[in-house]
């Protein structure tokens, strides 16, 4: 085959290389399964008695979705976009003092939202970062059959990250999130957290995407879902 020959075939390889690339945006809607993990291991002393609280991974359902409204724009509000998310698990508890153990839970609802921005250095790369408003709360707190009154607090959040869509239908997500109500202390109140999050989609059909990844830090999520594109 000659060079001449061979280019159309060329930059056609090239084009379905950036297919999904060339249209990274903030425009979905996402739902996803997975495990939360609280990471609630504390010993304290009442008394003279000493107890330890200890939380196990449960399931948790997550739902988060962005919007661009002003997408094509020629100005720089072209590139914002407006974000919400939120989870809902419960985890399971459990109390132990001298040689009693008791079973227990408690609801945990995250919610979050707020206002981004994605800068796209090329068709295959974009830079974002967003501010919002971070809220938990934890409800019907139970153990052993006492219950306590629900607990909640908010505060700020800051994420920053990257997309790189790096092959025709896929691409890989990567990001450091900061939130002032992250991790429990050991008053039982929200602290802030750190996490590192990393995610991955294939896009199996047009606008639609399998995902898969999670976010690591005091508190741990990660799981599996679908995606789709708007």
């Amino acid at each position: 085959m000659s060079l001449t020959k061979g280019l159309p075939l060329v930059l056609l390889l090239a084009a379905a290389s950036n297919l999904h690339a060339a249209d990274i945006d903030f425009n979905y809607v996402q739902g996803t399964i997975g495990i939360f993990d609280l990471d609630v291991d504390e010993s304290f002393a009442v008394g003279t008695e000493q107890i330890s609280i200890e939380s196990d991974e449960d399931v948790s359902y997550d739902f988060e979705g962005a919007w661009q409204p002003w997408k094509g724009a020629g100005d720089w509000f072209g590139n914002v976009h407006f974000f919400a998310a939120l989870g809902t698990t419960e985890n399971d508890l459990e109390v132990r003092a001298l040689a009693v153990s008791v079973d227990g839970s408690v609801d945990i609802f995250r919610l979050r939202g707020g206002v981004g921005y994605g800068y796209p250095l090329n068709e295959q790369w974009n830079l974002y970062g967003r501010v919002t408003w971070d809220y938990v709360e934890l409800e019907d707190l139970n153990l052993g059959g006492a219950s306590a009154d629900d607990v909640d607090d908010d505060g700020i959040g800051l994420e920053g990250g990257a997309r790189w869509a790096f092959a025709e239908d896929w691409e890989v997500q990567g990001y450091l999130r900061y939130t002032d109500v992250g991790e429990l202390d050991d008053d039982g109140e929200a602290d802030d957290d750190i996490l590192v999050g990393i995610n991955g989609r294939w896009y199996f059909a047009d606008r639609w995407a399998v995902t898969a990844g999670g976010e690591f830090g005091e508190t741990i999520l990660y799981g599996a879902g679908v995606r789709f594109d708007f």
